[in-house]
């Protein structure tokens, strides 16, 4: 689920950097999220610069070390938490600031991986269901990265537009299950572009024709209940 990569970071001096407030957790929240750059165009697509409070050496050296990314976010984690089962159509970057006895945790093959601040980043597989779990003393601070989809050009596209209908108060949970595992796998196949969240139960994409019943054997397999349109692509 994680594999390490050959950046040059130093956690220490990435987390000196930092607002002081980015470390102060109030005692009602379990998980706070700050966002440390800001879109230039598309949210999944385009690439995401630092603001301006954040454009600190450490912060530069690593982003210039990835390359063009998503969306990036300190995440603080209280001690005793961690949140529900997921999987997401991006890969993530991770780089742990602080911690102890903190786990990424690969639901799908039952396997705990060790949050350490090992001075490294590791890319995340999101394709597999996951969480994370903080059993230490400490806040568990990490700097998670989104990785850009893939913008291809694809052979015989058709538009998919799917709208829940009636959707469950676990919708969330039963959506990234099955749906969102499959878009992750799509993306690294190359077989969808322009994916959109378009509203709060509906997507949109253009998806490789000869997917799509692949693609209503996944929304089928979710037992969620979906308006689907199909619209041909001319280009």
């Amino acid at each position: 689920m994680l594999k390490k990569l050959d950046t040059k970071i130093s956690a220490k001096n990435i987390l000196k950097s930092l607002p002081n407030f980015l470390t102060e957790l109030d005692s009602e929240d379990f998980m706070r999220k700050t966002y440390i750059n800001e879109p230039t165009g598309d949210f999944f697509y385009n690439p995401w610069q630092l603001k301006n409070e954040f454009k600190k050496e450490p912060i530069v050296n690593l982003f210039n070390q990835l390359g063009p990314v998503g969306e990036a976010r300190i995440i603080v984690l209280k001690p005793g938490d961690g949140y529900p089962a997921h999987a997401d159509i991006d890969d993530r970057y991770h780089i742990t600031l602080q911690g102890e006895h903190s786990y990424l945790i690969d639901l799908d093959n039952a396997k705990m991986y060790p949050t350490l601040v090992d001075d490294c980043c590791y890319l995340m597989d999101t394709a597999r269901v996951h969480t994370a779990a903080n059993f230490g003393y400490v806040d568990r601070i990490q700097l998670v990265i989104r990785k850009l989809l893939h913008n291809v050009q694809l052979k015989d596209p058709v538009n998919v537009k799917a709208k829940l209908i009636d959707p469950p108060y676990n919708v969330r949970f039963i959506f990234d299950q099955t749906v969102s595992v499959w878009l992750n796998l799509a993306n690294k196949k190359n077989v969808i572009k322009s994916f959109k969240q378009t509203s709060e139960y509906e997507i949109s994409f253009d998806l490789e024709k000869t997917c799509v019943n692949e693609l209503e054997t996944i929304l089928k397999k979710s037992k969620l209940e979906y308006k689907i349109t199909y619209d041909e692509i001319l280009e």
